[in-house]
């Protein structure tokens, strides 16, 4: 006579484990140490499934079934098995996570707004909202550049760039989770276009109103200098449309007025990277000097001889 078996199998899940899966599908295996049948539940045995066996259907050492629908979330795997003669193992059980959507990114912003205009010292800022429960990085490829980004209040993430110079920049966000479920954006471009450049001329040192007559043969100064461009940029200095001078900063020429006439005098900044062409023009009015004494007409007294009070001395001048 045998003793009656009243140990029930023992079960040992392979598959799930306990961590996390980001795709489909899922594979369930577990073993017996006896031969028996077996089912499993996601839900402590409200809804049941039957694993199949790798003797017949449902019967056998070594099951399987595998899930091609679940849904992304926290779940408990219960292994149920018998024996042959009914003895019963429902207490093995794994914990894991079905997690298959990427982080989300919304509500790009870029400060200066696009297309910005071209200042010095100017902080680009980029912002996107980045949400996902196990987000691990966020990342942005700038003008071909990867650069973390920096987490600057809840779910909001920020990039900081200085030193940009006029053109178009190409970037995208990137975010990943701590599985691996990765969101790219589309290309964005960022335009910055070139500001306006200022200069100054003066025309022997007055700029306010700066035209101004001469007598022929006078000589005076004509500067140009730079008030707002690039540093490196070319200014030049045209008198009646000839070039006189050309420098960086800063223009200057003595120059003698030999003939009459109306000169053009114009400082030009040539468009450089950050800045577009500008310039100012004065004019100088050149007229004779006049070297002839003035004709004195004696209108009184007269080559007379005169016997009263009072005498009386008249004369005229041809000009003023």
């Amino acid at each position: 006579i045998s003793a009656a078996d009243t140990i029930p199998p023992v079960v040992t899940i392979t598959l799930p484990q306990n961590t996390t899966y980001n795709s489909l599908p899922l594979y369930f295996n577990i073993s017996l140490n006896e031969n028996g049948t077996a089912w499993y539940s996601l839900n402590n045995g409200l809804l049941n499934y039957t694993m199949t066996g790798n003797e017949s259907a449902n019967f056998g050492r070594m099951f399987n079934a595998t899930n091609s629908s679940i849904a992304d979330g926290s779940y408990t795997f219960y292994a149920y098995a018998n024996d042959t003669t009914g003895n019963n193992n429902y207490t093995s059980n794994v914990t894991f996570v079905v997690d298959r959507t990427n982080p989300s990114i919304t509500s790009l912003v870029e400060s200066p707004s696009d297309p910005a205009t071209y200042s010095t010292n100017t902080v680009y800022q980029f912002n996107a909202t980045v949400t996902d429960s196990a987000l691990q990085a966020v990342r942005i490829e700038f003008n071909g550049v990867n650069y973390t980004t920096n987490n600057v209040a809840g779910n909001v993430y920020n990039l900081s760039i200085t030193g940009l110079g006029v053109g178009a920049y190409n970037y995208y966000w990137r975010a990943n989770d701590s599985v691996n479920n990765l969101n790219v954006t589309e290309t964005q471009t960022y335009t910055i276009n070139k500001a306006n450049s200022e200069v100054n001329l003066t025309l022997n040192g007055t700029s306010a109103e700066g035209n101004m007559s001469i007598l022929s043969g006078t000589s005076i100064v004509l500067n140009g200098t730079l008030i707002t461009g690039d540093s490196g940029a070319r200014l030049l200095l045209y008198n009646n449309g000839t070039l006189i001078n050309n420098n960086t900063r800063e223009v200057s020429n003595s120059t003698t007025f030999s003939n009459t006439g109306l000169y053009n005098i114009t400082i030009v900044y040539v468009s450089s990277q950050n800045y577009s062409t500008s310039s100012e023009t004065y004019y100088v009015n050149v007229t004779h000097a006049d070297t002839t004494a003035p004709v004195v007409t004696i209108n009184s007294p007269t080559n007379t001889t005169y016997n009263s009070m009072p005498f009386f001395f008249n004369i005229s001048l041809n000009e003023n």
